[in-house]
């Protein structure tokens, strides 16, 4: 048995290397959002949430004679549009009351037939993914927007969980900026 540990969000902090063939991806959560007495933060976590942190406002590390030019959001040309529908799973309250068929997305055809199949879904998953130009993106967000769902394209990732009454189940649907590095649905990150 033992102690159950509070449940809460978490960040997760992504680092990706270049690397002999593949990229070295690493991924850990912000150790400060654990609760010390709950949970057992180990070392390496602590020292990636460090470097992270840091990482946030470069201003501080990074000396002005190597900036040419003031700060700039990213602004990607490219998302990643991640659709997995779960047929027959009771949404409960984890799905917004809008049924995923009833926003006009702006593709041509079928939500469930966009992009290209996702190898590895479980049974009883249908999953689609496509990379979308950022116009597209807008697009589907202001789709998603005007059926009373918030899926903003400023964040790095963000999903919506809908109603799915056709598969009498749910569907996430994943807005998730890419890199100028990346160009296919591999790069997409639960």
């Amino acid at each position: 048995m033992g102690a159950h540990p509070p449940g809460h969000g978490v960040t997760t902090y992504t680092f990706e290397l270049p690397g002999a063939g593949e990229p070295v991806r690493v991924a850990t959560s912000d150790p400060g959002g654990f609760d010390r007495e709950s949970w057992i933060v180990p070392p390496e976590m602590q020292v990636l949430g460090d470097l992270a942190e840091g990482m946030v406002d470069a201003d501080t590390w990074i000396p002005s004679r190597f900036v040419a030019e003031g700060p700039a959001a990213y602004e990607p040309s490219e998302y990643l549009f991640h659709v997995t529908f779960y047929q027959h799973e009771d949404p409960g309250r984890s799905a917004m009351d809008i049924d995923v068929d009833d926003v006009a997305w702006p593709l041509t055809g079928e939500l469930d037939a966009m992009g290209d199949p996702v190898p590895g879904a479980e049974t009883g998953q249908i999953v689609r993914c496509a990379v979308v130009p950022a116009a597209l993106a807008t697009a589907i967000r202001s789709a998603a927007s005007a059926a009373g769902a918030d899926l903003p394209v400023s964040a790095v990732s963000s999903t919506v969980q809908l109603r799915w009454k056709g598969g009498d189940g749910l569907a996430a649907v994943t807005l998730q900026q890419l890199l100028p590095s990346r160009h296919d649905c591999a790069a997409f990150v639960d």
